[in-house]
């Protein structure tokens, strides 16, 4: 799979779907911090980006839809999760996820696999080795329900 190009100043000097995805992540793990101000700073942050309008329509859809799901999507990582309350997870790994179940739940035209192998990637790189396998164990886990409710 084709990843994004980094320039010389650290700029992105390609786009695709895994790049707007971890774009993606990285408001919905800022929103954490800043709340709302994350939306602002998407907005002129995107307008300034070159990715193709697919993709910014893909990074507004999926920021927003998961701050609107938060209750939602947090009580399904929570009962997905056995034995951890979603305030024992990093950072890092409940916003990959929440964007991820997000996409599972919500988002129809993504596989549940991508969605799952792409919020492990994310977790690969911002956060430490376990929690990884954590994340993948747990998206497995709600990717397998959802496929049970749909049959």
């Amino acid at each position: 799979m084709k990843t994004a190009q980094i320039g010389e100043f650290g700029e992105i000097l390609n786009f695709n779907r895994r790049t707007a995805r971890d774009l993606a992540f990285k408001y919905v793990f800022r929103w954490i911090f800043v709340g709302e101000e994350a939306f602002a700073e998407m907005d002129t942050e995107l307008g300034e980006t070159e990715f193709k309008p697919v993709d910014v329509e893909y990074i507004r859809k999926a920021v927003s839809g998961v701050i609107e799901n938060i209750p939602d999507i947090d009580a399904v990582i929570e009962e997905n999760s056995k034995g951890w309350k979603k305030s024992r997870i990093s950072n890092v790994c409940i916003s990959a996820m929440r964007l991820a179940v997000y996409e599972i739940l919500y988002m129809e035209d993504i596989p549940r696999r991508v969605s799952i192998n792409e919020a492990v990637e994310i977790v690969k790189t911002y956060d430490m080795a376990p929690a990884a396998s954590f994340t993948n164990g747990v998206l497995g886990k709600i990717g397998e329900a959802e496929d049970g409710d749909k049959e």
